[in-house]
């Protein structure tokens, strides 16, 4: 049995732990006013992540259940409110 991810897979991940990397920085204003930074939520929101499961003719991603779980793997290193699985 082969449990590597697919290459796609592979490099959206990728793409997306450089994505995390560069919104990391503004955890610090997160931390300090409680607000998601307006940089964070754009760039999240401009990358497609608040519509992974939607299906690209409806203007999603329309990854499925492996590549989403993939991603929110790399997601998961973001202040926990500022992701596209929070709240506000």
């Amino acid at each position: 049995m082969d449990f590597e991810l697919p290459d796609d897979i592979k490099e959206f991940c990728d793409v997306t732990r450089d994505i995390v990397r560069d919104l990391l920085p503004h955890e610090i204003e997160f931390q300090e006013t409680g607000v998601v930074p307006p940089i964070v939520r754009q760039t999240l929101v401009d990358n497609g992540y608040f519509g992974m499961a939607l299906p690209e003719q409806y203007g999603g991603l329309g990854l499925g259940a492996l590549a989403q779980a993939a991603v929110q793997i790399e997601l998961a290193r973001l202040p926990p409110n500022s992701g596209p699985n929070c709240a506000r």
